[in-house]
């Protein structure tokens, strides 16, 4: 898997954006550095959420998946701690093999995180925790995880919702 990948190149080479408007999106950055590109571009107007999502996950050989249409295993959810889960906007779903399916609006799960001393990519980061390996697939537009699914009983106590 590719993880050093440039935003603004996958837009480019699916003629979402210009040259130009990357140009001005990594203008617009020097600015705001907290931001990512593909928010930017987002703000900007100059590609919809779907688009940037559609590209990454293509380059990333990643699924885009509807958290409505899918069969939520309980005891994958509580695989992860509940705060570790809402920090890294991940949701559990299930089991494949030896590892956990996780979902999450976040195609770079690869960004880095400081455990101590150390720095691990996020995916690392929680499969180190919680000690299996993870295959994560990426929510369609406008969709988040799951509102308190480690309090959940039976799964049609999630409360999923849409932003």
């Amino acid at each position: 898997m590719k993880t050093n990948l440039r935003i603004g190149e996958v837009l480019m080479e699916r003629n979402y954006i210009t040259q130009e408007q990357m140009e001005q999106a990594l203008a617009y950055q020097k600015e705001h550095r907290e931001k990512r590109v593909g928010q930017i571009l987002i703000e900007l107007g100059f590609v919809t959420e779907a688009q940037v999502l559609e590209a990454l996950a293509a380059r990333l050989g990643l699924e885009i998946v509807s958290i409505g249409q899918m069969q939520v295993d309980l005891t994958a959810v509580r695989m992860i701690p509940r705060e570790l889960a809402e920090k890294q906007n991940l949701l559990a779903v299930g089991f494949a093999d030896k590892s956990l399916e996780v979902v999450t609006n976040d195609p770079l799960l690869t960004h880095v995180v400081r455990v101590g001393k150390i720095a691990l990519k996020a995916i690392d980061h929680v499969a180190s925790v919680i000690g299996r390996k993870i295959r994560y697939r990426v929510l369609g537009e406008k969709q988040r995880a799951c509102e308190a699914p480690h309090n959940a009983r039976k799964r049609d106590e999630l409360r999923c919702r849409t932003a």
